[in-house]
């Protein structure tokens, strides 16, 4: 089984971000944006990666288990303070990996854009299965 992790990213790793929107809350936490850092720019551990690809895991669970709350919220109101609550677990979670949200997002989009760090992390979570 072949895995890409910017398929993994799109399709599962991340879901949680994208579907309940964190994304959109950590970039309001940094202060500075920067274009996301390539390979030749950042060499990132082996810890790193390592934390990643397990922060993602415990992201997509997260994001799974509320998305339907979320969904069914019966109005605005609701879905927002429930994406509220489910953004704060996923940011614990990847706290818990060692990682800020920031690094975290970092890391994805490298990833997006270095189809060698790609493959370091699908490799990664291929080991660990």
């Amino acid at each position: 089984m072949t895995l890409r992790i910017a398929a993994l990213s799109a399709g599962a790793l991340l879901a949680g971000f994208l579907v309940i929107g964190a994304v959109p809350s950590i970039q309001a936490q940094t202060t500075e944006t920067q274009p996301p850092a390539t390979s030749a720019e950042t060499a990132y551990s082996q810890q790193d990666l390592e934390s990643f690809v397990a922060a993602t895991e415990k992201v997509n669970e997260i994001g799974q288990k509320w998305s339907s709350q979320i969904e069914g919220a019966e109005d605005e109101t609701t879905a927002m303070q429930l994406r509220s609550q489910a953004n704060a677990e996923m940011a614990a979670a990847v706290q818990e990996e060692g990682l800020t949200p920031e690094r975290y997002r970092e890391i994805y989009q490298a990833a997006m854009a270095d189809p060698e760090l790609n493959n370091r992390l699908a490799q990664i979570y291929r080991d660990a299965q």
